[in-house]
């Protein structure tokens, strides 16, 4: 199992889209999905500072941001694409798409850590776009307007009731 996770890890690392496939078709990879998410969510944490108990709050919050954020772009996706798409498929997905985070572990760097920050993001961007895409059968196009439309809804919900 670990010697699959770390496969699985390094194929997301290299941009392989045949991974996202695999992720997709194997029920038991929910549970190497929350652990990427975990993991990265804890090195980036740590990486800004967050060697206290609130390391735990963090991967805490960010598990919960992934599983809604992943709820919004399958309710976008099944409206825009009209696919009947199995949540948990692209949970998997969406999950391993989050070990670029970990770049943000080297964000605490003197000069150069914030570039860590914004390569982290950009490239979490993208594998978010490549598993959308996956494991919603759409075109690139489509998994950017919808990945874009899931992560500024939260954002306006906020304005609207702050």
């Amino acid at each position: 199992m670990p010697e699959e996770l770390l496969d699985r890890v390094r194929a997301v690392l290299r941009f392989d889209d045949g991974i996202w496939a695999e992720i997709e078709g194997d029920p038991h990879a929910i549970g190497q999905a929350i652990l990427v998410v975990a993991v990265s969510s804890g090195l980036a944490a740590i990486g800004q500072g967050g060697l206290s108990s609130l390391l735990f709050l963090s991967i805490a919050g960010w598990i919960f941001w992934w599983a809604v954020t992943t709820g919004l772009i399958w309710l976008i996706g099944v409206i825009v694409a009209e696919q009947d798409v199995d949540y948990g498929h692209l949970l998997r997905c969406t999950g391993f798409a989050a070990v670029w985070r970990s770049l943000a572990l080297l964000e605490g760097l003197w000069l150069v850590g914030r570039l860590f920050f914004w390569a982290a993001l950009v490239l979490w961007l993208v594998s978010l776009v490549k598993a959308t895409r996956a494991a919603l059968h759409i075109t690139t196009a489509q998994a950017v307007a919808i990945c874009g439309a899931a992560l500024i809804v939260p954002f306006l919900i906020l304005a609207v009731f702050a």
